[in-house]
């Protein structure tokens, strides 16, 4: 923590319940996202992406 700088407010009942619903919220909307396909163009994209990294690694300066 920084000095000087005084600690943040502690949360009351009501808004400790809200933030900790809305946190489940947003871990199982992460979790469906992160069980979701990965897109074959974006998997195609990433491979062009390491071959031309490669092919750039490769060349002498």
């Amino acid at each position: 923590m920084a000095a000087g700088k005084p600690p943040p407010p502690k949360p009351v009942n009501g808004e400790r319940k809200r933030n900790e619903r809305i946190g489940d919220q947003l871990r199982k909307y992460y979790d469906d996202v992160a069980k979701e396909p990965i897109p074959e163009e974006f998997l195609n994209l990433l491979k062009a992406a390491d071959e031309n990294f490669d092919d750039e690694a490769g060349k002498d300066d």
